[in-house]
């Protein structure tokens, strides 16, 4: 019997993590679930119809890449809380006796598209990964809704290889612990997310540690990655290639209250010198490779960070800016042509390292350095708000200098974390299993 299996937060296949994230949970759950049938919740439908092939629908709230001024904001903020708020309390009046008769306040057809797609699954699936934090605190609400909506239509709920906090407020510990403690499973991708959800008392959920589902990502060919790369104007001839992903953050929960933009700098300015030290010292080719593009609905632009890396390096002649959008499998299969890579993009790492490429990680949330410490690599990171070229260079040394010996330690890792890849679908498997009427 068909099963309707909803994805919800699936992005925009711009965020090339979160493609890879959807990819993998599509096929690890078509290998316990034959009959599925999906339908993808998306911030970019079109994009992610695509690049998948199944039905796909807008999400609840879709949020624009780039809101520009408060009243701005405050135009998209209201009518979306005022909605919620309507739908929640029809919700709650449910449960003694009325109808739930959304047409009459639900005006947008996509908003009607998403709530009948909720209504004729028989699980809802949240792959949102790391959403459910209070880093940009107005969107943990509208992030924690979806999870509600669907316990409150008697929809088994799973959070599917997610990474769960920080909080720095009482009120939103204590709405993530009220709404996660409904859903059916939660599986996180690393120890510091379980650690958490213990502390925050979060007891009725089946909760295991499992691993990203990018991690099985599949690659193009060695053969069709160089040919990516002399597509680019990239012939690597007998120089080594040490692959860069870079972005811009925020830097909130950072140790020193400093300007963002100060903090910027001094990253930007690290990693051209770094780039540039590596050229001197190994006579390397710099490439940078990029995971997140300003454009389907994605404000984050890797590609303008990269350029901006490159115009401050003294040997900008010896380095490469990605810019084209390249699908999961080819981008893996092109840092896989590295000697060593510097990552400060999370899916960027995942694909070096399933690669048993060496990798240095530049931590911009934990997440990034609970995954190198899942491979026995944590001594290979440094906290995004640390990021010096003094603090940098010697890792890079010792990267270098025991880059075989990491390989064969890095294969190994990947190799056992797979299984833990697999298991958040076969724990789905298990609870439709327990809700057959057979």
């Amino acid at each position: 019997m068909m099963v309707k299996i909803l994805i919800t937060d699936a992005h925009s296949i711009s965020n090339v993590g979160s493609a890879a994230v959807l990819e993998n949970t599509i096929l690890h759950l078509k290998r316990f679930i034959p009959e599925a049938k999906f339908i993808i919740s998306a911030n970019n439908p079109e994009t992610i119809s695509k690049f998948t092939g199944e039905d796909t629908i807008p999400e609840f709230f879709i949020r624009p890449a780039i809101l520009g001024t408060h009243w701005k904001r405050l135009k998209w903020f209201l009518p979306n809380f005022l909605w919620l708020v309507f739908n929640s309390i029809n919700l709650l009046l449910t449960k003694i006796g009325f109808p739930y008769c959304f047409p009459l306040y639900t005006y947008s057809r996509r908003r009607k598209e998403v709530i009948k797609a909720y209504l004729d699954s028989d699980v809802v699936i949240s792959i949102g990964a790391e959403r459910i934090n209070d880093n940009f605190r107005p969107q943990l609400p509208f992030a924690l809704y979806g999870y509600w909506f669907g316990k409150m239509l008697k929809k088994p709920v799973v959070l599917y290889a997610q990474t769960i906090g920080p909080f720095r407020h009482k009120l939103s510990r204590w709405l993530t612990k009220k709404i996660l403690n409904k859903v059916d499973i939660i599986t996180v991708r690393d120890k510091r997310s379980r650690i958490l959800l213990d502390e925050m008392g979060i007891t009725n959920p089946k909760i295991e540690l499992v691993a990203d589902p990018a991690i099985l990502q599949q690659t193009v060919s060695p053969t069709e990655a160089e040919k990516l790369l002399l597509a680019e104007g990239l012939d690597r001839g007998q120089r080594p290639l040490i692959g860069i992903s870079v972005l811009k953050w925020t830097y909130v929960n950072a140790r020193e209250n400093k300007d963002p933009q100060t903090y910027y700098r001094e990253y930007v300015s690290s990693i051209a010198k770094l780039a540039d030290y590596l050229v001197e010292k190994i006579g390397a080719g710099v490439v940078f490779v990029s995971t997140n593009f300003a454009r389907y609905n994605n404000r984050d632009d890797d590609v303008m960070v990269a350029k901006e890396v490159r115009r401050q390096m003294r040997h900008s002649d010896k380095a490469w800016v990605l810019e084209k959008l390249y699908s999961p499998k080819e981008l893996k299969g092109i840092i896989g042509q590295m000697e060593m890579f510097i990552a400060s993009r999370m899916h960027s790492c995942i694909f070096s390292t399933g690669m048993a490429v060496p990798t240095l990680a530049l931590n911009y949330q934990f997440k990034l350095y609970e995954y190198m410490k899942l491979l026995g690599m944590e001594e290979m990171t440094c906290d995004f708000d640390r990021v010096s070229f003094d603090r940098v260079r010697p890792l890079a040394d010792s990267l270098w200098a025991d880059r075989n010996q990491i390989r064969k330690q890095l294969e190994q890792r990947i190799q056992a974390l797979s299984k833990a890849s697999l298991r958040s679908a076969g724990l789905v498997g298990e609870l439709l299993k327990l809700r057959s009427p057979c």
